[in-house]
C-alpha cells in the first residue's frame, strides 16, 4: 500500500512503470481472461455494465497485447500493466484518497507511455473495488466506463458543431464531423466506419452531422448495438432568425433543409439559443 505525501505516490507510480518496462511481455490478449473473472458476479447492473464493456472491446485488448502492455504477473501468468496499477489505485480509493489514486494513475500512464482510454481505467478500477467488497464504488466506475456514441444533429446554423466541440473537450472524446452533405450517401457510412474503430478501442465518439434522414439514424443505431455502446441522440434547436444569422450565406440552404426534417424518436432537444456553456450543460444531463 502507498503511504505518505504525494511525492511517495508519484514515486510508487514511476517504480511500477519502470518494473513493467523491463518485465517479460505476453502477446496474448487478456480479453477472455478479463471476461472470465466477471462470470461469478451476480449483481444485476454490475454484471450487465461489465459485460457490455467487454462485449464490444475485443479490439482494444488485442491492441494492448500487440503493443506490449501485457506483462508477467508476480504470481505467474500475465496481466495488463494498467490492471495492476489500478489495483494499487483502488487501495488508495478505499482509504478515502481518491485524489492520490487519480494522481498515481496519471503518473503511471505518463511514465509507462500508455495511452489507455479512460473507460478501460474505470473498468479495471471497478473490478478491484468489487473484489474488495466496495459494490457502490464498483458500480460508479462501471458507469464511467460506459462507451458512448453521441450523435449531435440539427439544421444548419443550429449550433451542432459548437456543441460537438464542447462535448468532445469535456469528455476527452474525438469529434468526427460530416461536412459533405451533398454526398451524404457516401459520407455517412465513412463517418460511421471511422467511429466504429474508435468505439472498439474503448473511446467515446461525438458525431457532428445533421442526422435528418431516418436511414442514417438507423445506421448509427445499428453501430451502437454492434459495438455495445450507449447511443445518445442530441438534436440542436434555435429560433429561425438565429439559425439564418448563423448560417450566413447558407441560410437559404437552412430553410430548404427544414422542409425535409423528419421526427427524431429518442432524441433530446438541446436549445442552443443561449451561450455554448448553457448548451453544454443541457447536453451533459443526457450524456
Amino acid at each position: 500500500m502507498v503511504n505518505g505525501p504525494r511525492s511517495t505516490v508519484r514515486e510508487q507510480a514511476r517504480t511500477l512503470a519502470r518494473h513493467h518496462a523491463t518485465a517479460d511481455r505476453g502477446r496474448e490478449s487478456q480479453w477472455a481472461a478479463t471476461r472470465e473473472r466477471w462470470r461469478a458476479v451476480r449483481a444485476g447492473e454490475i454484471r450487465r455494465l461489465a459485460g457490455e464493456f467487454l462485449a464490444g472491446r475485443e479490439p482494444l485488448f488485442a491492441d494492448r497485447a500487440e503493443r506490449g502492455r501485457v506483462v508477467a504477473a508476480g504470481g505467474g501468468g500475465w496481466v495488463d500493466g494498467l490492471d495492476e496499477a489500478t489495483g494499487v489505485a483502488a487501495g488508495l480509493e478505499a482509504e478515502g484518497r481518491a485524489e492520490d489514486a487519480a494522481l498515481l494513475l496519471a503518473e503511471y500512464t505518463e511514465h509507462a507511455g500508455d495511452p489507455a482510454p479512460d473507460t478501460l481505467r474505470h473498468h479495471y478500477l471497478a473490478w478491484h473495488a468489487l473484489a474488495a467488497g466496495h459494490t457502490e464504488r464498483a458500480l460508479r466506475h462501471l458507469r464511467q466506463a460506459t462507451v458512448r456514441l453521441i450523435l449531435v444533429g440539427g439544421l444548419p446554423g443550429s449550433g451542432k458543431s459548437t456543441l460537438s466541440c464542447a462535448l468532445g473537450d469535456h469528455l476527452h472524446a474525438p469529434v468526427l464531423s460530416l461536412r459533405d452533405q451533398e454526398h451524404a450517401e457516401r459520407s455517412y457510412p465513412e463517418l460511421l466506419r471511422r467511429a466504429a474503430t474508435r468505439l472498439g478501442m474503448g473511446t467515446p465518439v461525438v458525431l457532428d452531422a445533421s442526422w435528418m434522414a431516418p436511414e442514417h439514424r438507423m445506421a448509427a443505431t445499428d453501430l451502437a448495438r454492434e459495438t455495445h455502446s450507449k447511443l445518445v441522440r442530441l438534436c440542436c434547436w434555435a429560433p429561425k432568425a438565429m439559425t439564418a444569422r448563423r448560417g450566413g450565406p447558407g441560410s437559404e440552404q437552412c430553410a430548404k433543409a427544414e422542409e425535409h426534417v423528419n421526427p427524431w424518436p429518442g432524441a433530446y432537444t438541446i436549445i442552443t439559443a443561449g451561450s455554448p456553456a448553457d448548451s453544454l450543460t443541457q447536453a451533459l444531463d443526457f450524456v
